[in-house]
């Protein structure tokens, strides 16, 4: 890198290796020079990946200046750590600006984000920065810019966000999962994924006692079995919650349903401009809206040159639907899906999901068939079912832009699964047990069929 780190004579960052080497120098000044391809991370250290730069032992506390570049492809392989992102742990650094990331692909444990997965500080910190495309994943405190998220202005999201199988704070919001300070002019397209029990927010999933929104909203699917849904916030300190909207078409949780923060609108009304005007959001010099930018919701201004970059398609996912399993028998069944149409990208994986909740995700008990380069119907071999139990099993398909699944189909009840089977083979009498175990017994004075039925309970 060319500069010295100081505020007058900043590090240029050339490319992606001088992109790392942030880390040899955390309180330093930095500057990106160029766009940066960071696609070659995905092979680094034996798949892991970049290291986020900071740590909760050594934060970054220096400045950060994009210049309005683009960082592309950076891959984050680290699913046993915590704090992870492009800045990973971040306290009283001067500022994170103007800059970004294309299709990011992270995952992580504990706060993670594609910006950041830790900074819980009051200073304004991230400001003029955007997240477009890609995947971020982790157990707990996920979000689609940053996980635990304090002071940030005139940012947004428009990518992934998947939440795994943590046991505690067990949240994933669009933009973060929890508000620890202000934002303000924000906003969230960003869909949300989260196993059994999660809390999920199109926007974040709640505020602390210090924190609060002004004018953000959230227009991303969220999803949760049997967890906390919220269209753009939880309802918590409500009263720090201020002109902020979510869309109740397109997130799935209308207007109504309980605990919700902001205001629900339909989507003609959130891509109306006097729906913000009226809430007092300025659209002089901060907001603009039309109908060919940003999917024709409102777009921030100083942001215009990032909204719809020509190497990251729009958000859309695969379209696929699922079919009635056959063949159940025991412990396994055959499942059927239809692929329709494979989005904005080239489908990565396809297969089928079940659970015993309803509307399984990727994360509970996928099969993989792999790449999808035709559109048509597909099957999976489902193994491993237990007896008397009720299954939700449908198709999926993944891109990069994300999963797209097809409705529930159930089987269990009313299917042979918890019923028992039964053959012959030479002098051998076969059953499938109440449990899924084949039992046989010999001999050579079998009964006929009727009477081994019954003595067996068949």
């Amino acid at each position: 890198m060319t500069g010295s780190g100081t505020e007058g004579d900043p590090f240029i960052i050339g490319d992606v290796d001088d992109l790392q080497a942030m880390n040899d120098d955390l309180s330093a000044y930095y500057e990106l020079g160029n766009d940066i391809d960071a696609s070659a991370t995905s092979t680094w250290n034996s798949g892991a990946g970049f290291v986020p730069i900071g740590t909760s032992g050594s934060p970054f506390t220096g400045n950060f200046d994009g210049k309005d570049y683009t960082i592309s492809d950076l891959h984050i392989s680290r699913s046993s750590t915590d704090n992870v992102g492009l800045f990973g742990y971040v306290t009283s650094s001067l500022a994170i600006t103007n800059v970004l990331l294309t299709n990011p692909i992270i995952s992580g444990a504990d706060a993670v984000g594609a910006m950041v997965g830790w900074y819980a500080g009051t200073n304004l910190m991230f400001q003029f920065c955007a997240v477009d495309g890609g995947t971020i994943i982790g157990k707990s405190r996920v979000g689609g810019f940053g996980g635990l998220l304090g002071k940030s202005s005139k940012c947004y999201t428009k990518t992934a966000v998947i939440a795994t199988g943590g046991s505690t704070n067990k949240q994933a919001g669009g933009f973060c999962s929890t508000v620890v300070s202000n934002l303000q002019d924000c906003y969230s397209r960003s869909s949300v994924q989260g196993a059994s029990g999660y809390i999920i927010g199109g926007l974040a999933t709640s505020l602390t006692a210090s924190g609060s929104l002004d004018n953000c909203y959230s227009t991303g699917a969220v999803s949760s079995p049997f967890g906390s849904e919220y269209g753009l916030i939880k309802d918590n300190f409500s009263s720090n919650i201020r002109d902020s909207f979510w869309d109740t078409q397109t997130s799935g949780v209308g207007a109504s349903e309980a605990n919700q923060g902001g205001t629900g609108k339909t989507t003609t009304l959130m891509k109306t401009q006097s729906t913000f005007t009226d809430a007092d959001w300025n659209f002089s010099t901060i907001w603009a809206l039309a109908t060919d930018k940003n999917g024709g919701y409102p777009y921030l201004q100083d942001l215009v040159n990032f909204i719809d970059p020509p190497d990251v398609p729009a958000v859309g996912v695969p379209t696929v639907t699922t079919q009635e399993c056959t063949d159940t028998i025991a412990e396994k069944t055959t499942g059927h899906g239809t692929i329709t149409d494979k989005g904005d990208s080239d489908i990565t994986q396809h297969g089928h999901t079940w659970s015993t909740s309803p509307n399984p995700i990727i994360l509970d008990n996928p099969t993989s068939e792999g790449t999808a380069p035709n559109l048509g119907q597909f099957q999976s071999a489902i193994t491993g079912l237990l007896p008397n139990t009720t299954y939700y099993v449908r198709a999926y398909a993944t891109n990069s832009q994300g999963t797209g699944y097809g409705s529930d189909v159930t089987i269990g009840s009313g299917s042979t699964i918890g019923k028992r089977y039964w053959w012959v083979e030479r002098d051998e009498f076969h059953w499938w047990s109440e449990w899924g175990v084949e039992q046989k017994v010999k001999g050579t004075s079998i009964p006929n069929d009727q009477d081994i039925l019954a003595h067996l309970g068949l």
